[in-house]
C-alpha cells in the first residue's frame, strides 16, 4: 500500500552538480560595473548605502545578494543585510535593476564568468527571494587533510558530505597519515602482492592517474604522494630491479589542467616530465610503458568500447607505438595541437627503442593506486574476470556487454588502494590496501529508524554512483527498505557520445527528463524525500575553456530544470533545498574548484534561519536541516571537534 503524506512535511533536494561562485572574479566584475554606471544612479546608490548600516554597493548591484556577504559574520547580521538589500533593490525599481544586470552580464563576458553571463536569471531570483547560505565544499570541511593549497571538492566527497550528519572523513587522509608515520611501507595487502610477484619472478604493474601533486590540481582520484611512497617501497625497501616494474599512466586533463601531462600552468602540471624525474631517481625511466587518457581508462558509464581499448592496451599492447619518452612528449603535443586534451589521449605504448612489448601475464601483480571507486570498477572487474558486475551494471544502463574480449585464463594478483566494490574483495579475493568502510553517520542509512515513509534517489546513469553509493555513505546497496531509485540513461554513442569529452554535443544532458520525473514524483505525493542530481554544469564544466558556449547552455539548462522543479514543489507543499557538491563551472578551467557553493531553502511556509556565529555553513549541515524540518531525530556518533558535527541552519517558523 502506498503511503501519502498530506499531513507531513516533505522535501525535494536538488544537487546542482559542479556549481560554485568565485568571490574574487565577481568582485572584479562588480567593480567594473560600478564604474560603468551613470553618475545619477551611482549617487542614488551611494546615498542609500551611506544611510543604511552594514550595506555596501555590492549588496545592491550583485545578481545574488548572499554571494557578496562576508561569510564569517553572524547569521543574525547576514539576515539583516539580506532583508535590507531586498528592500533597497525593490525601491530602486525594475528598470534600474535590469540595467545593472545587463551591465554585469556584458562585463562578465570578459571574465567568462558563466553564472553571470547567463541570460537565465530565474535561479538568481530564487536565491534572492528565499534564504541562501554560502557553503564550504572543500578541504577539511569535505573530509580531507589540512593542506595548502586547499584540496578542491569533488563529487564523491561532496555527495558523502550532503548525505551525512557529521563530516564524512575521506580515505585519503588515512593513506597520507600512513605515509607520514611510515606505516605505508608495512601495508599487508601491498606487500603481499609484491612478494607474490617476487616469489614467482613475475612483473609488477602500477596503475595511477597522473595528477594530484597538490590540493588544487586533482587529488580527486589519485595522489602523487601515494605513487612516490609505492615506488620507494618497491625500489628502495624491496630492492626490486626496475626491469620488473611497469607503469600504466592515465592522463587526467579533467580534474587538472587539460594539457598538464606535458605543460605547466599556475605552478603545476608537466606530470610526465615529473614522472620521468621520479623514475630516473631509481634508474627506472623505462618502467613507463602504457599511456592512455582517462576518458578511456576511467569511464564510469559502462561504454564497452572504452573498456576494451584499455584492456587491450594492457594485455595485447594494442595502441600507438612510441620509441621513448622524448618522442612521447612530441606525440602528445601534436595531439594537443589537433584539439585533443589529456583525457582523450588514445592508448599508447612506449616500446623503448623497439624492445619486446610487455603484456599482462598470469602471475603478474597489478597495483591500482587510484583511491576513488566509481571509475575503477570496470578495469578491475575486467582484469579479474568478474563479468557479473560488468553485465549487471551495463544492463542497468540499457547497454548489455558482450565481453568476448576478456581473457578468462588471465590470473593476476591484484591490489587496489581502496575497496572499489565488495564483490571484488569478497568473492574475487582482491587485496585492498585501505579499507574504506561505510560512513557511520549517514542519514539515509538511519532512515528506517525514524520513518516508515519512502524516499527516492534520481540521477542519470553517468551520475548513478553519486545518487547511490556516494550519497548512501559508501554503500553499494541501500540499508533502507524504503528507498526507491530511478536512473535515466545518459546519452550514448547513438547521439555521438563516445566518451565524457563528447558531452558538448548534448550540453543539457538529461536535465529535462530528470526535472519531468521529479515533478511527476512530487505530484504522486508518495515520497517524503525526493533527491536528484543535475549533472550538466559539472560535465560541461570539465570541458572548459574549450566548450565555453556549450557550458553556458548547460548552466541555463540546470537553472531551467531547477525552476520547473521549484514551481511544482512549492505548489504541492514540498520544501526545496538547492545545493551543490563542489564548484566547477564558475571558473573557466576544466578542474573542480575550492570555491564556496550556495545552498538555498525554499518553502511556502515561513522558514526561519537559525542564528549562528557564522553565516557560512557546511555540506554536512544539510541532512541535519532536513531532519529538523521533517521532525526526525536521528542518532549519530558525535565528532570530537564540534565544527565537524552537522547543525541545522534553518527551521519552520
Amino acid at each position: 500500500m502506498n503511503t501519502h503524506h498530506n499531513n507531513k512535511e516533505k522535501i525535494v533536494l536538488v544537487i546542482n552538480d559542479g556549481l560554485g561562485f568565485n568571490r574574487n572574479t565577481s568582485s572584479k566584475i562588480l567593480e567594473e560595473c560600478w564604474e560603468s554606471l551613470n553618475q545619477d544612479l551611482k549617487e542614488e546608490i551611494k546615498l542609500i548605502c551611506a544611510n543604511t548600516e552594514n550595506i555596501n554597493i555590492n549588496h545592491i548591484i550583485s545578481p545574488i545578494i548572499s554571494e557578496q556577504i562576508d561569510p564569517n559574520i553572524s547569521m543574525d547580521l547576514a539576515k539583516d543585510i539580506i532583508i535590507t538589500s531586498r528592500k533597497i533593490r525593490k525601491k530602486l525599481g525594475e528598470a534600474k535593476t535590469v540595467l545593472i544586470r545587463s551591465i554585469v552580464r556584458d562585463i562578465s563576458k570578459k571574465y567568462k564568468y558563466i553564472p553571470w553571463v547567463s541570460k537565465f536569471e530565474k535561479l538568481e531570483e530564487i536565491r534572492n527571494e528565499f534564504w541562501s547560505w554560502p557553503t564550504r565544499a572543500y578541504g577539511t570541511w569535505a573530509g580531507f587533510e589540512d593542506s595548502l593549497p586547499t584540496i578542491q571538492g569533488n563529487s564523491e566527497t561532496g555527495h558523502q558530505q550532503i548525505g551525512n550528519l557529521t563530516v564524512a572523513k575521506q580515505i585519503t587522509m588515512e593513506i597520507s597519515e600512513s605515509i607520514y608515520n611510515n606505516n605505508f611501507k608495512k601495508n599487508n595487502s601491498i606487500n603481499y602482492v609484491i612478494d607474490k610477484a617476487m616469489d614467482t619472478n613475475n612483473d609488477i604493474i602500477i596503475s595511477t592517474l597522473l595528477s594530484g601533486m597538490r590540493g588544487d590540481d586533482g587529488g580527486v582520484h589519485s595522489s602523487w604522494k601515494h605513487l612516490e611512497a609505492t615506488l620507494n617501497l618497491i625500489f628502495t625497501i624491496k630492492k626490486i630491479p626496475p626491469k620488473k616494474i611497469y607503469i600504466h599512466a592515465i592522463l587526467d586533463g579533467r580534474d587538472s589542467y587539460e594539457y598538464g601531462s606535458i605543460k605547466n600552468k599556475n605552478g603545476t602540471g608537466n606530470y610526465l616530465g615529473k614522472l620521468r624525474i621520479l623514475l630516473k631517481k631509481y634508474n627506472a625511466e623505462n618502467s613507463l610503458r602504457w599511456i592512455v587518457g582517462r576518458s578511456i581508462a576511467m569511464d564510469r558509464d559502462y561504454r564497452e568500447e572504452s573498456a576494451k581499448k584499455n584492456y587491450d592496451l594492457l594485455t595485447k599492447s594494442s595502441g600507438e607505438k612510441i620509441r621513448n619518452i622524448s618522442k612521447l612528449r612530441k606525440y602528445i603535443n601534436s595531439l594537443h595541437d589537433s584539439g585533443r586534451t589529456d583525457q582523450d589521449i588514445p592508448p599508447t605504448i612506449i616500446s623503448n627503442n623497439n624492445e619486446t612489448s610487455k603484456n599482462l601475464e598470469s602471475g603478474d601483480t597489478f597495483i591500482n593506486l587510484n583511491f576513488r571507486a566509481d571509475r575503477q570498477i570496470i578495469i578491475t572487474s575486467s582484469l579479474s574476470n568478474t563479468k557479473n558486475i560488468l553485465i549487471r551494471e551495463s544492463t542497468k544502463r540499457q547497454n548489455k556487454w558482450k565481453l568476448d574480449w576478456v581473457d578468462t585464463n588471465l590470473k593476476l594478483n591484484i591490489c587496489t588502494m581502496t575497496e572499489y566494490h565488495p564483490e571484488l574483495s569478497n568473492k574475487q579475493k582482491i587485496k585492498v590496501a585501505f579499507n574504506t568502510g561505510s560512513q557511520k553517520n549517514n542519514f539515509l542509512s538511519k532512515w528506517d529508524s525514524f520513518s516508515k515513509s519512502k524516499y527516492i534517489l534520481i540521477a542519470e546513469s553517468v551520475k548513478s554512483a553519486h545518487m547511490g553509493y556516494f550519497i548512501r555513505g559508501r554503500r553499494e546497496t541501500p540499508t533502507s527498505i524504503n528507498e526507491n531509485s530511478h536512473i535515466i540513461k545518459t546519452f550514448d554513442k547513438s547521439y555521438g557520445i563516445e566518451s565524457d569529452t563528447d558531452f558538448y554535443k548534448v550540453p543539457k544532458m538529461r536535465n529535462i527528463e530528470i526535472s519531468e520525473f521529479v515533478t511527476e514524483k512530487v505530484l504522486e505525493n508518495k515520497h517524503q524525500l525526493i533527491a536528484c542530481n543535475l549533472s550538466a554544469t559539472d560535465m560541461l564544466g570539465h570541458l572548459l575553456p574549450k566548450r565555453y558556449a556549450e557550458a553556458i547552455e548547460a548552466y541555463e539548462s540546470n537553472g531551467e530544470a531547477i525552476y520547473q522543479i521549484a514551481r511544482c514543489a512549492l505548489k504541492n507543499n514540498y520544501k526545496l533545498i538547492i545545493t551543490s557538491d563542489h564548484g566547477n563551472i564558475e571558473d573557466n578551467t576544466s578542474s573542480h574548484t575550492s570555491n564556496d557553493i550556495l545552498t538555498t531553502l525554499m518553502s511556502n511556509n515561513s522558514i526561519e534561519p537559525i542564528l549562528k556565529k557564522e553565516y557560512i555553513i557546511n555540506l554536512y549541515d544539510i541532512c541535519p536541516t532536513i531532519a529538523k524540518i521533517l521532525n526526525f531525530k536521528p542518532d549519530f556518533e558525535v565528532e570530537e571537534k564540534s565544527a565537524y558535527n552537522g547543525y541545522p541552519f534553518a527551521k519552520l517558523n
